[in-house]
C-alpha cells in the first residue's frame, strides 16, 4: 500500500508529508506516463471575494512531457533539487533495482534514468539532509518480501549523485517513510510504517548521518499513508495515518521526545489509500483529505477538518474514480487549496477544486488518452520556472513517470 506528498524540499529539520502540502521538505512532486489532454477548470464558489485577477489565474490547463523510463512497480515518487543547480529533480523508488533519479533542466525537461541500489523492494523514499552537510539525502524504506529490512540511507555526494546505501534496521516490511524532528533537538528522524504488523518505528537521527535503533509504536493494519503535522497545536509533530487493511485513519500525538500516542481513530467504511494534508477551510489548522476505495462507485475522498485540539470533524465525501495517490496544492491558483488525485482502475488523474471553506467542486478528470497504465502517486512542483503548478505521477504498471506541465489556457 501507498501513500504521498508535495513541498519543494528545503534543507530545515521540519516536517517532511507525503502527500500533503505533497508541502514539506521531504517528499513533493511525482510522475506518469500518459498522453495528458488539456483540460480548464472553470470557477468554483467562494465564501470570500476572490483576488481581483481571478479571471486570469481560475484556469488551469496541462501539456505532457515524458514517459520517462523508472522501471519496477513504482509506487510513490519525490521531487527535490538534488544537484544543487535550483532545479527540481525527481526521485521514484523501483521495485526492481533501487531508486531512479532523473535530474531537472528547470525548462520541464529531465535527464536520466540513473539509478542507485537502495536494498531489496524499495517502497518509499523521503528526502532531507542526514548528515548536515546542506545536501539532501535519500532515506528509503526497503525489504517487503526481501531481507534485511529497514531503512536504506544514501548520503548525496553533493553532486546529485548517491553513495552506496547504509541500512538502518526496522520491523519486517517497512512501507511508508516521513522525515521531520520529532525530538526537537534540530536534526531529522525517521518515522516508518510496517505493512505487516501495521506499527510505527521511529528511528531518531544524529544529524551525522546515522540513526538509532528503531521505538516500535502501535498501530493497525497494513498502513497506506503517512503526513506529519501540529495537529494539536503545542509545537510538537504528530501522525496521522491512513489505513488499508484496518479501513481507518489514525491520529497519534508526539510528547516531542520522539514517542507517540493514538489519540483518534476514524473508521473509513472501506480500504483507506494516501492521505494529504492542508489547511482546506481557512481557519489556520491543519486538515486531512483520505483516499477511500473498493466501494464503486462511491469510491471518495474523505474530508476531514481539523479542531485544532488533535481531533477531526469529518466533512465533505467527494466522489471520484479509483482514488491512490493525492495530493494538496492551489491548482488554479485563486489562492484556496485543490486536490489532484492518482485514479489507479480508472487511468486518469482526477482534479477537484477547493472554494476555501473545506468544501471541494465536482471532479474534474484528466483522461490519459490511449496510454493503458496505472497512475499511483501524484504530486506536484514547478519544474519549469514559469510559476505554476504541474503534475507528475507514477504508473504502476509499464514502470515509467509522465510530468504534466501547466500551460496557459487557449480561451
Amino acid at each position: 500500500m501507498k501513500t504521498r506528498t508535495h513541498r519543494t524540499i528545503q534543507l530545515q529539520n521540519t516536517a517532511t508529508v507525503r502527500n500533503s502540502i505533497k508541502e514539506s521538505p521531504l517528499r513533493s512532486f511525482l510522475l506518469i506516463p500518459s498522453v495528458l489532454a488539456c483540460f480548464a477548470l472553470s470557477p468554483t464558489a467562494r465564501a470570500v471575494d476572490p483576488p481581483p485577477d481571478r479571471a486570469a489565474r481560475g484556469c488551469v490547463a496541462f501539456h505532457k512531457d515524458g514517459p520517462f523510463v523508472v522501471g519496477g512497480q513504482p509506487l510513490h515518487v519525490v521531487t527535490a533539487d538534488l544537484n544543487g543547480d535550483g532545479h527540481l529533480d525527481f526521485v521514484i523508488p523501483n521495485a526492481a533495482s533501487g531508486v531512479v533519479v532523473y535530474y531537472g533542466d528547470g525548462m520541464g525537461g529531465f535527464s536520466g534514468p540513473n539509478t542507485f541500489f537502495a536494498g531489496v523492494y524499495p517502497h518509499d523514499v523521503a528526502v532531507g539532509d542526514f548528515n548536515g552537510d546542506g545536501k539532501p539525502d535519500l532515506a528509503v524504506a526497503a525489504g517487503i518480501g526481501g531481507n534485511g529490512p529497514g531503512v536504506e540511507l544514501l548520503l548525496n555526494n553533493s553532486d546529485g549523485t548517491f553513495s552506496g546505501a547504509t541500512l538502518y534496521p526496522a520491523e519486517d516490511s517497512p512501507s511508508q517513510i516521513a522525515a521531520a524532528d520529532f525530538n526537537g533537538d534540530g536534526k531529522l528522524d525517521l518515522a516508518v510504517t510496517d505493512n505487516l504488523s501495521g506499527n510505527v518505528d521511529i528511528l531518531l537521527g544524529t544529524g551525522t548521518g546515522a540513526f538509532g535503533p528503531p521505538a516500535v509504536f502501535p498501530g493497525t493494519a497494513i498502513p497506506a499513508g503517512i503526513v506529519v503535522g501540529d495537529f494539536n497545536g503545542d509545537d510538537k509533530l504528530d501522525l496521522a495515518i491512513s489505513n488499508y487493511g484496518s479501513q481507518d485513519l489514525r491520529i497519534l500525538q508526539g510528547d516531542g521526545n520522539g514517542n507517540f500516542t493514538t489519540i483518534h481513530t476514524y473508521p473509513l467504511g472501506s480500504n483507506a489509500s494516501e492521505v494529504a494534508m492542508g489547511d482546506f477551510n481557512h481557519d489556520g489548522r491543519l486538515d486531512l483529505a483520505v483516499g477511500v476505495f473498493n466501494i464503486y462507485p462511491n469510491n471518495h475522498i474523505a474530508i476531514y477538518l481539523g479542531n485544532g485540539d488533535g481531533s477531526f470533524t469529518p466533512g465533505q465525501q467527494v466522489l471520484v474514480g479509483d482514488p491512490q495517490g493525492l495530493v494538496a496544492a492551489d491548482l488554479n491558483r485563486d489562492g484556496y487549496l485543490d486536490l489532484a488525485i492518482a485514479s489507479f482502475g480508472f487511468n486518469n488523474v482526477t482534479v477537484v477544486r477547493g472554494d476555501g471553506t473545506g468544501q471541494f467542486g465536482a471532479p474534474l478528470v484528466f483522461t490519459l488518452g490511449a496510454f493503458q497504465g496505472l497512475p499511483y502517486d501524484v504530486a506536484t512542483g514547478d519544474f519549469n520556472g514559469d510559476g505554476k503548478p504541474d503534475l507528475v505521477l507514477a504508473d504502476y504498471f509499464n514502470g515509467t513517470a509522465v510530468v504534466a506541465l501547466s500551460r496557459r489556457c487557449s480561451h
